[in-house]
């Protein structure tokens, strides 16, 4: 997993669809598949790349509840981010 970010940070793309591909166009949900693995992500404002979830996979087709939480943990970000709280509040003392 990172050999294929730093690759991808080295070179501004990952062109080969066996270890990076789109899995969701609409929200444009990415995932790396260095293995058996698959980590979903997004770009946020420009070349950050966001993490959201990752599981094993155990079957040919991209598990729809792991995508479905890839999707929500996106949302919640993006909200997190433009009210200005990215991270939960938590009371320091």
């Amino acid at each position: 997993m990172l050999a294929l970010v730093k690759y991808m940070a080295e070179e501004g793309r990952l062109f080969d669809e066996g270890k990076f591909r789109i899995v969701d166009k609409q929200e444009k949900i990415y995932e790396f598949k260095p293995m058996a693995e698959r980590f979903f992500n997004f770009f946020y404002e420009g070349r950050k790349i966001i993490l959201t979830n990752a599981y094993r996979k155990k079957g040919q087709k991209v598990d729809d509840r792991e995508l479905a939480r890839a999707v929500s943990l996106k949302k919640d970000y993006e909200l997190r981010v433009k009210g200005g709280a990215y991270y939960e509040s938590k009371n320091i003392r």
